[in-house]
Formats: structure tokens, C-alpha cells, sequence
């Protein structure tokens, strides 16, 4: 069965195809990753995407098209955060991390967690190379005078941490930068490399839910949403 693939053309020098870890029962175009040049001037050092460190992943923004459309020039790209990893320990992170986006989380793409487009994955030069292609969760073009009520921004944070419990995901990190704040004012929790299933038993039984309820429980004042934080 044909499986569908995905070009990456960092470089003249460095492109690399990989394939879909899922298999599919018919021809599904071929995808093209054009990495935004901002997130590629430290290629040769950790980021590298095959001679990088293998410890954690490595976020590039990227613009997402079917290639048969840029040849026909019909293309409407997709503005997406790419999750790169090297090793066999990065591919089995971002593994879970797309099954918990197949499964679990599949009800609540695009409204409390990121589109999730697919996972994929190759060998170069002996090492695994994988990548999870996501909708891109920072700060649109032009949404630079956002200003968000700290109350309302928290009270979002706190229904989206709930939605993700209700589909039996617990979360793993709990940073601020993991509640990412869209154009349209909308929370966005991202990172499950290290979360694990949940039976949630509700307010005042759960502790995580707890914990979300002190680090966001409305207070006074406003907050200026901070977008510079990196995708993880």
C-alpha cells in the first residue's frame, strides 16, 4: 500500500523526503515543507536536521503545500510549526505525541489543541529522522495590538485544560509557553511528548486540575499575550 510522503528542502544541499508513518489505501499527494529562512541560520550547529543534538526537538516554522500544486501554481499554503527530532528516541517521543493528536485528542483539533497534519519519518546517513507537522500556535501577522483581560485569558486556559482531561489526557508540561494564544484569541495547549492518559475525577479530585486552577485563577489587570516563546 502507497504510503504519503513529504519533501523538506531546508537547503539546496539539505532536502530530505520522508514517508508517513501511516499507511494509506490510495495515492495521497505529496507534501512540501518550505522552512521559513528565519529558523534556519543555526543549521550546522544543535539544530542541524540529520548532525543536531538528539536530546530534544528542534521547531521550525514552515509554510505547508501539495506539490502538484506549486507545479500547477494553485497552492494555497498552510502556515505550520514543524516538530523535527534525530534518533529513534525522538521518533518514539513524537510517536506518542501524534497518536495522543490521532486518538484522544482528535475531537478538539483547531479549538483547544493544534490541527495535527501528520507524522513522518526517514533514514539519512544512518540516522531516523521524524518530523510532526502542526498548526503553527504563535502570534498571526497584524495581531501585534491583541490585549486579552487576564480574567477572560484565564478563564480560557482553565476550559482547555479541562477539555483535554475530558478526553483522558493528563498534561505533562506546565509552562506557560505550553498556552499559546492564537490570532483569534483563542488558547491553544501544545506539547504532549510528555503527557499520559487520564481518567479525570473532576474539580477537587484532580490534582493537575488544581494546580491549573492556583497558576490561573483570575486576578486583576491585563496580560499582553507573549508570542516570542518557543513552540515545544
Amino acid at each position: 500500500m502507497p504510503t504519503q510522503a513529504v519533501d523538506v528542502p531546508f537547503t539546496s544541499e539539505l532536502f530530505y523526503q520522508l514517508s508517513s508513518i501511516e499507511m494509506y489505501g490510495q495515492e495521497k499527494p505529496v507534501l512540501v515543507l518550505s522552512i521559513d529562512e528565519a529558523y534556519m541560520k543555526d543549521l550546522r550547529a544543535d539544530d542541524h536536521p540529520i548532525k543536531g543534538s538528539t536530546d530534544n526537538c528542534t521547531i521550525y516554522k514552515a509554510k505547508l503545500l501539495e506539490r502538484d500544486a506549486i507545479i500547477n501554481g494553485t497552492a494555497n499554503p498552510l502556515t505550520v510549526a514543524v516538530k523535527w527530532a534525530r534518533g529513534d528516541s525522538g521518533l518514539e517521543r513524537l510517536r506518542w505525541e501524534h497518536l495522543l493528536y490521532s486518538n484522544n485528542l482528535s475531537n478538539i483539533q483547531g479549538l483547544f489543541v493544534p490541527k495535527c497534519y501528520g507524522l513522518f519519518a526517514s533514514q539519512s546517513e544512518g540516522v531516523t529522522i521524524s518530523c510532526l507537522v502542526l498548526d503553527w500556535c504563535q502570534k498571526a501577522p497584524g495581531a501585534d495590538s491583541i490585549m486579552m483581560d487576564l480574567t477572560e485569558y484565564n478563564v480560557k486556559a482553565l476550559a482547555a485544560v479541562r477539555y483535554v482531561h475530558s478526553c483522558g489526557v493528563l498534561l505533562g508540561n506546565m509552562r506557560q509557553s505550553n498556552f499559546m494564544l492564537s490570532a483569534n484569541s483563542e488558547i491553544h495547549i501544545i506539547s504532549f511528548s510528555r503527557a499520559e492518559h487520564h481518567t479525570c475525577l473532576g474539580e477537587g479530585h484532580c490534582a493537575q486540575l488544581q494546580q491549573v486552577d492556583r497558576i490561573f485563577r483570575p486576578r486583576p489587570g491585563k496580560w499582553q499575550p507573549d508570542f516570542s516563546a518557543p513552540y515545544r
